[in-house]
């Protein structure tokens, strides 16, 4: 099933997912170098809203402070925020500083490129296009939506508010 929510400038299409769920390849923790998955920052009862971003990705670095808005506006009742560099091991500094820059305040990881756009492809059933890129799942864990392209902070509220429980 295919959602559109529409914005005089903007049209974005979110497509709902039949009970989606792939376990996540290992990622390293930015912060602590564990190996981690998507599924660890999972938390039961809320949202998981996923950036797959780069350190050099224009639209990534002009809306970062949006993000960590939103996260610490919802974080304590209904969503949290989980980033996912792209910038891999070769640009590990670039992501560190990245999160510093945009005071990013909620988790990221670190990610190959490759492996990402693998994981990325299987989990959704459409190509990898590039950052930013979203994937939301649900309180149940199973992928919700997915959106390739910035998605405006309101819009993640209106999917949430539409399609929360």
């Amino acid at each position: 099933m295919i959602r559109w929510l529409c914005l005089p400038v903007v049209i974005l299409v979110l497509q709902l997912q039949v009970s989606a769920t792939w376990a996540s390849p290992l990622f390293q923790n930015l912060e602590s170098a564990q190996s981690e998955t998507i599924e660890d920052h999972q938390v039961t009862g809320k949202w998981l809203i996923v950036m797959l971003w780069a350190s050099d990705c224009v639209a990534c670095n002009k809306e970062a402070s949006e993000y960590v808005d939103f996260h610490l506006r919802h974080r304590e009742h209904d969503a949290i925020m989980l980033g996912i560099s792209l910038d891999g091991q070769a640009r590990i500094n670039e992501a560190k500083d990245f999160v510093r820059r945009h005071e990013v305040v909620f988790s990221n990881l670190l990610a190959e490129w490759d492996s990402l756009a693998d994981y990325y492809e299987q989990l959704t059933q459409t190509p990898w296009i590039g950052t930013p890129s979203f994937l939301v799942f649900g309180p149940d864990g199973n992928l919700e939506a997915k959106q390739t392209g910035a998605v405006p902070v309101d819009i993640i509220e209106m999917f949430l508010d539409q399609y929360g429980s």
